[in-house]
């Protein structure tokens, strides 16, 4: 693809969904990853693969990453209400808002992957849907997340970033790595680019230009689609200052096209259920049950009445 690994799962491509169905789109990490879709009102499942000799038959790229791999080419579920697991297959934030809504949802999220990724896959799909049928055809809303400036784009690893980094170094050193040697390479260059060449300031800059760009020259193509813009991780003003404390929280641009939800979403994250070790993370999308059940009925009221401008959510979790 033109822009790298955008790696779709199957029923992304499918052009059989009603065109009068309106849609949610996600792009982002894992606080926005799906392994579940709704398509022309039906609900999928992508399961993930039951052997480990499937993994086998897939590319090199997909054997390098199996998370990859079992989210994007697994076993396709159809199913419905009736189905003993349908509460957990349909638990996530974005399924629910959907619901909520009688919206189609999918979602390009991938774990550990950061705002460029995000970005490019937006970009892929836009030109895609534009393209199809000779007909322009965007989805009703886009719901995308910023992620760290942390976390660096590559093509051929998207979801590079510092923790992502170390355990790639700790299973080479281990002798474990299952990667290509193309990847070990990529990974060594990494490590010296984070040490010595990595600047926090400029990677912001970038950040900053390419919310310009996202807000001022993408959204307006698009006057029909609801753009709403979450944040993944807090950017401080200082970090010495608490990471939890919403005060601190450093928003270094204002949308004017986009609705932009804040705070960020780990803050909700830790909210609620937040493990230890981040290693022990059970929680989809990092979210609790609660959380999840809150934050879809804010972000279904805020689609409906869609209004431009930063918009601030304050979960109550002893109210019902």
């Amino acid at each position: 693809m033109e822009f790298g690994n955008t790696i779709r799962p199957i029923w992304l491509n499918d052009t059989r969904a009603s065109s009068d169905r309106k849609r949610i789109v996600c792009f982002g990490d894992s606080f926005i990853m799906a392994n579940n879709a709704i398509v022309g009102g039906v609900h999928l499942l992508n399961a993930p693969f039951k052997y480990e000799s499937d993994y086998t038959r897939l590319s090199e790229d997909y054997r390098s990453n199996p998370e990859l791999a079992g989210r994007h080419q697994g076993n396709v579920i159809v199913f419905d209400e009736t189905h003993r697991f349908f509460e957990k297959y349909t638990e996530n934030w974005m399924t629910k808002t959907a619901m909520k809504l009688d919206y189609d949802f999918l979602s390009y999220g991938l774990g550990g992957s950061g705002t460029y990724h995000a970005y490019y896959s937006m970009l892929d799909y836009l030109k895609f849907q534009n393209h199809r049928r000779g007909v322009v055809n965007p989805p009703d809303v886009i719901i995308f997340v910023m992620g760290s400036c942390h976390r660096i784009w590559n093509k051929d690893i998207p979801n590079v970033c510092p923790g992502s980094l170390i355990n790639a170094m700790e299973a080479m050193e281990a002798g474990e790595f299952q990667g290509t040697d193309k990847e070990r390479h990529i990974w060594n260059a990494l490590s010296v680019y984070f040490a010595d060449l990595f600047d926090g300031n400029h990677e912001i800059q970038h950040k900053i230009h390419l919310m310009h760009y996202l807000d001022t020259q993408i959204v307006p193509q698009y006057p029909e689609t609801k753009f709403v813009i979450l944040h993944a991780f807090p950017d401080m003003h200082t970090h010495a200052k608490d990471d939890n404390d919403p005060n601190d929280f450093a928003y270094y641009y204002d949308f004017k096209n986009c609705m932009e939800i804040r705070p960020p979403l780990m803050y909700f994250s830790k909210m609620d259920q937040m493990p230890d070790d981040l290693k022990n993370e059970a929680r989809a999308n990092h979210f609790s049950p609660v959380i999840h059940e809150k934050f879809s009925d804010y972000m279904s009221q805020q689609i409906i009445n869609f209004a431009t401008g930063n918009h601030y959510l304050d979960i109550d979790l002893e109210k019902n």
